[in-house]
């Protein structure tokens, strides 16, 4: 089954009128036991699609995985973000563009083209993982939301 948008603001909605904390870090904490997995997921499938000479892969592979809930709002919402110790500019590179200096020098930059969708091809056949395990959190919550009513 997937869960979609609303079944998220619904459960979102239901967690923020019970106005109960510890429910809402266990459901964080549900969250991002989902999130981590998944963003870790993408880097190891990411990391070879990018050249291995210069040592770019292997950055893109030691990226670091983080993650954000938002249950309050409008949006309720899990953002998996990807980051480098370098801080390279992941978004062009996943629309398959690479801008670096020619070797090594500052003054003179090139647009070196990659395969694109390095990160969102790996991000989209995660989803129905993600989709499923979030289903089966916001179940657990909800029965939790239930059994205290």
């Amino acid at each position: 089954m997937k869960v979609d948008a609303e079944d998220f603001q619904r459960a979102a909605r239901a967690l923020n009128d019970a106005g109960d904390a510890g429910l809402r870090r266990e459901v964080y904490k549900e969250l991002k036991a989902i999130g981590k997995p998944v963003g870790q997921a993408v880097v190891a499938d990411a990391a070879p699609r990018f050249p291995h000479r210069g040592g770019l892969s292997a950055r893109i592979a030691a990226a670091r995985v983080g993650q954000s809930n938002a249950t309050t709002g409008r949006s309720p919402r899990v953002t998996v973000n990807l980051s480098t110790r370098e801080g390279y500019a992941l978004g062009p590179m996943d629309r398959g563009q690479l801008r670096h200096p020619v070797f090594g020098n500052k003054k003179r930059w090139v647009t070196q083209r990659l395969d694109p969708g390095a990160f969102t091809e790996p991000f989209q056949e995660q989803a129905p993982r993600a989709q499923a395990a979030m289903l089966r959190a916001l179940e657990r919550v909800a029965l939790q939301v239930r059994s205290r009513t």
